[in-house]
């Protein structure tokens, strides 16, 4: 039977659709013949999506077939997100609890809706539709895949009435949720050039020639604090990545790295050579997964980025692109800039400058994942506890070893002087028998 739920009267756009995929109309009462036996149903489910960016481009093509299959198992209500919508009121646009929340779009998207459910603490499973262009958190969770032989689209409804529910960490940059990652630097600022036309004509190739334009920029020097003050150093980057996922299309940070770890991974690269920043281009313009990455550094919960406002080193190369740049802009300076603060990146878009206070949320939202990922994720998740207690092992037999060794070193001290004092004594017996 092709149904269709009543719109409740609230001040948000909302639109009902029939199962059919086609747009039913708008209401403000329960005037449908057919809304006692839909208010019925137990089940509701929201699909958040964005009309304005470009991935929603032509949205009645792809929610017709949406809301088709979901309509099996739920009350579906599809909510167009506008600008000054609060994240709290995407729980709260059908005036009931939700069974069911799909978030469709780009990564920006998914940030927007997966933050509202973090901020509010709710258990509700998320399922993701990927719309956008890098779509790098599906990818990681492996409901993305470019297949010639798979529709992307089919492929991500199964997984919503298929999936298994998993716990997902998120991160927090100066009170922003991210699920991909934060950034800072020039290879940071190249993922917020493209314009959104160029990213829907050219995909992932609009960041690669912005990493390009972008090239032999100098680095920025960073100060970093990592866990509450337990330990800063500096480092000089073209790029500084804190991640929430695994791949961020440079390669793979961490074979451990893991979405429900309760930890960030911060990744910091600084290319010197055209041949760095021509490789890094092409792999991240082609999403490749896997291989090593340009430069992983650590494991973190929390931590602080500022900028010192120095110059950090420069390569021949980078020189040479300074020059050039300085050539075509009309610049005299033969030096670059120092930079005073520099924007702050979270999942493509830019919030804010630099201080950048970061922590992981772990397990903060619910996400719809396929069984073979989760399989995968917990057969991972043992090798990780193993390894964790391997090590933790080894630093107990190491302690052990020290303590052991300490004490040995402390008897023969004690020995050395015990015998000292015997020859001083003996020598002092001498002398008076001499006397």
């Amino acid at each position: 039977m092709n149904t269709a739920k009543i719109l409740p009267p609230i001040d948000f756009p909302l639109k009902q659709y029939c199962s059919n995929g086609k747009i039913w109309s708008k209401f403000t009462k329960p005037t449908h013949p057919e809304s006692k036996a839909l208010q019925a149903m137990s089940s509701h489910a929201l699909v958040v999506y964005n009309p304005t960016a470009g991935s929603a481009a032509g949205a009645d093509m792809w929610l017709g077939p949406v809301v088709h299959r979901l309509a099996s198992k739920y009350t579906v209500t599809v909510l167009p997100t506008v600008p000054d919508m609060a994240p709290s009121d995407i729980l709260n646009a059908i005036g009931k609890p939700i069974d069911l929340l799909v978030a469709a779009g780009g990564d920006g998207t998914l940030r927007y809706v997966l933050g509202a459910v973090a901020d509010a603490k709710s258990d509700v499973p998320v399922g993701i539709i990927p719309l956008g262009t890098g779509n790098q958190l599906a990818r990681n969770l492996m409901i993305y895949e470019e297949n010639i032989l798979s529709d992307p689209l089919d492929d991500a409804i199964s997984i919503i009435l298929d999936g298994v529910a998993m716990k997902m960490d998120m991160g927090v940059m100066n009170d922003q949720y991210f699920c991909i990652c934060a950034g800072a630097g020039p290879l940071s600022d190249a993922i917020l050039m493209p314009e959104q036309k160029d990213k829907v004509n050219w995909k992932m190739l609009a960041y690669a020639s912005s990493v390009i334009q972008n090239f032999a920029m100098p680095p920025v020097m960073f100060k970093i604090t990592l866990d509450e003050e337990q330990e800063t150093f500096q480092v000089a980057a073209s790029g500084l990545f804190i991640s929430n996922i695994a791949d961020l299309g440079l390669g793979t940070l961490s074979e451990t790295a893991q979405l429900n770890d309760g930890l960030l991974d911060l990744c910091v690269l600084n290319p010197s050579e055209f041949g760095d920043y021509l490789h890094m281009g092409f792999r991240f313009a082609g999403g490749f997964v896997g291989g090593e990455a340009p430069y992983y550094i650590r494991k973190v919960r929390t931590l602080k980025v500022e900028v010192v406002p120095s110059r950090a080193k420069l390569s021949r190369f980078q020189h040479l692109g300074h020059r050039i740049r300085s050539f075509f802009a009309g610049n005299t300076e033969t030096r670059p800039p120092v930079a005073q603060q520099v924007i702050a990146m979270i999942d493509g878009d830019a919030y804010g400058e630099t201080p950048m206070n970061i922590r992981v949320v772990p397990h903060a939202v619910n996400v719809l994942v396929p069984r073979r990922f989760a399989t995968r994720l917990r057969s991972s998740g043992v090798v990780e506890a193993q390894r964790i207690e391997t090590e933790k092992s080894d630093r107990v037999k190491t302690a052990k070893a020290a303590k052991i060794a300490a004490a040995e070193e402390a008897e023969m001290e004690d020995a050395e002087t015990d015998s000292g004092d015997a020859d001083a004594n003996t020598a002092t017996e001498e002398i008076n028998q001499s006397n």
